[in-house]
């Protein structure tokens, strides 16, 4: 009896581990709502893969430019998090997160969000939207 009993055991624990090595267990989604727009970060084995922006009104998205920077619980800078241009996917603007490590003691993701295109001194003169995405 003992042996069939432990012969269970290794299977459901063998069937569990191969449930999480095959599923995404590390995929994570986070967003915070910034002015009239939701900001979203999705990571992947502790890595950045991209930030999306999606403007609660409906209307189509305009060209913004997304700086984003992980951070620790006392709000102090980690790291930069490089972000290209967002591409439009519809309503949509998504920029890629180039597969960036998050550094061990970030607690969340920052991001600044502006229009594109505007010179310094007009990117000075205009409101950004900032957003704080808990990491987990």
């Amino acid at each position: 009896m003992l042996r069939g009993d432990v012969s269970v055991k290794f299977r459901a624990a063998l069937g569990l581990i191969g449930l999480i090595v095959a599923s995404p267990a590390f995929a994570w989604q986070g967003s915070a709502q910034a002015g009239d727009y939701r900001v979203t970060a999705t990571l992947d084995a502790n890595k950045l893969q991209s930030v999306s922006l999606t403007p609660q009104s409906g209307m189509a998205a305009k060209p913004m430019q997304l700086h984003a920077w992980f951070v620790d619980e006392d709000g102090a800078i980690l790291a930069q998090a490089p972000l290209p241009d967002a591409n439009s996917n519809g309503a949509i603007l998504v920029a890629q997160g180039r597969n960036t490590p998050v550094p061990a003691s970030a607690t969340a993701l920052v991001v600044m969000v502006q229009p594109a295109g505007l010179t310094r001194a007009a990117a000075a003169a205009r409101p950004v939207l900032v957003a704080q995405i808990a990491l987990r």
